[in-house]
């Protein structure tokens, strides 16, 4: 049976299984999230070769790119911003950044489609920032769906914010939880 698919390459790097990709927003570069407490980020047009890469306490475990920024959330709880592909010197370079901590794993960073609005998934909630004056602000904390079913011992199943999609108008969006569907 012949596919419609090419394969682009292949990527040697990864240590463990991969937790995470996103492409960015010219698609010329693909972060990679792994197990193994690294991200890296290969360059596409350069046969996949590795441009960039960055270690961690925790796997990381969600990303998303706005413009040349990649944003990065860990099983640790921490969402943090991260210039990989901006071209400067190293003494110039710019630093990353933490946005958001917390107790909980990052499950999903989506931003709307004008970039000055971001969902941050993290256990039972939704947050979302706005940005101001060029800096990541919180704005308001999604409301909760109520627990759905029992499991089989008699605990309710826990809610758990698993992604987040803004629709097209950029002033709704979709939540989805794990064991609670769509919101």
């Amino acid at each position: 049976m012949k596919s419609s698919y090419t394969q682009l390459g292949t990527i040697d790097a990864p240590t463990d299984y991969v937790q995470a990709l996103a492409f960015s927003t010219n698609g010329r570069y693909l972060a990679s999230a792994t197990n193994d407490n690294t991200l890296r980020v290969y360059d596409v047009q350069r046969n996949f070769t590795t441009v960039w890469e960055e270690q961690s306490h925790h796997p990381f475990t969600a990303l998303a790119w706005r413009d040349n920024s990649l944003f990065v959330g860990d099983m640790g709880g921490t969402v943090i911003c991260c210039y990989p592909i901006k071209r400067k010197k190293w003494m110039f370079q710019q630093k990353s950044e933490v946005i958001y901590e917390t107790d909980d794993a990052i499950h999903a960073i989506e931003f709307n489609q004008r970039g000055d609005y971001l969902l941050i998934c993290t256990g039972a909630d939704v947050f979302l920032f706005e940005k101001v004056s060029g800096r990541w602000t919180y704005r308001d904390y999604l409301p909760r769906p109520d627990p759905f079913g029992e499991a089989n011992d008699g605990d309710e199943y826990p809610i758990i914010a698993t992604g987040a999609h803004f629709l097209d108008d950029g002033d709704q969006c979709l939540i989805g939880y794990l064991y609670n569907g769509f919101w």
